[in-house]
């Protein structure tokens, strides 16, 4: 079935999730599983995360929704954070800084796509952003600390994650966006999602001080972005629906810009 997210841990190893509802941790070496997580969920693995503290945190579709905490070594359930909206499922999950998760949910009937953000440590409830209007699908810390959330709402928001308030948000494109990546030494962040189109947008180091401009590639697939990896601080590799893993060459030029 469907593998919806992957995240590489601390160990080496990494971990998958799926639409088979379970959650794998594989050997990179023999590229075999050595461990195998049932969360007894009823609904699929949507996102994962590790915490500083070498949990693996994973978030499910909305018939479960909640986020759980894992030992990776084992499988073991470590603990359970309730997701506090009903039938709402986590799209993302981030970590902020060594303490805070922020976790990005789907619109539901009784809420917008709000952004939850916990203390792994206290096992509390820290915060709740609520201002996109649709499900919220990815993640990325820009270097200054600041957060920056993509939704179907077609925002993308940047947020000061020590008060949780919004800087700034902007519309790069008009369809939902899945990808962000902030290419590293920059202030570029580079956006992806149900467009045939890459955007790359500078993102002022000091909030208000500079206006966002975009640069778009035409991607060579007709298919939507759906991952982005920024690798070597060179390469930009993007996944599609249509199959295809689209390598860009990122120049100086665009990097310094």
């Amino acid at each position: 079935l469907k593998v919806n997210c992957i995240k590489f841990l601390m160990d080496g190893t990494l971990a998958s999730g799926s639409d088979d509802k379970q959650i794998f941790i594989w050997n990179l070496t023999t590229f075999n599983y050595i461990v195998t997580i049932n969360p007894a969920s009823t609904d699929h693995i949507l996102s994962l995360e590790e915490t500083p503290q070498g949990y693996l945190v994973s978030g499910s579709e909305k018939a479960d929704g909640d986020i759980k905490l894992w030992h990776p070594k084992n499988g073991s359930l470590y603990f359970t954070l309730t997701n506090p909206y009903n039938n709402v499922g986590v799209n993302c999950l981030k970590m902020i800084n060594s303490t805070h998760l922020a976790s990005g949910l789907q619109k539901g009937s009784y809420s917008n796509g709000h952004i939850v953000i916990w203390n792994v440590l206290t096992k509390t409830q820290a915060g709740v952003i609520s201002q996109h209007t649709d499900n919220v699908n990815i993640f990325d810390l820009l270097s200054n600390g600041l957060l920056a959330s993509g939704s179907n709402d077609r925002t993308v928001k940047i947020w000061n994650m020590t008060t949780f308030t919004k800087v700034q948000d902007f519309n790069p494109f008009f369809n939902s966006i899945f990808c962000l990546k902030h290419l590293t030494g920059s202030n570029i962040m580079a956006i992806g999602g149900a467009d045939i189109s890459l955007y790359f947008w500078n993102v002022p180091n000091t909030p208000f001080s500079a206006t966002f401009y975009n640069i778009a590639f035409n991607l060579i697939s007709s298919q939507p972005c759906q991952n982005m990896l920024y690798y070597k601080n060179r390469v930009l590799a993007s996944a599609t629906n249509g199959k295809d893993i689209l390598l860009i060459n990122v120049t100086s030029e665009l990097v310094m810009a």
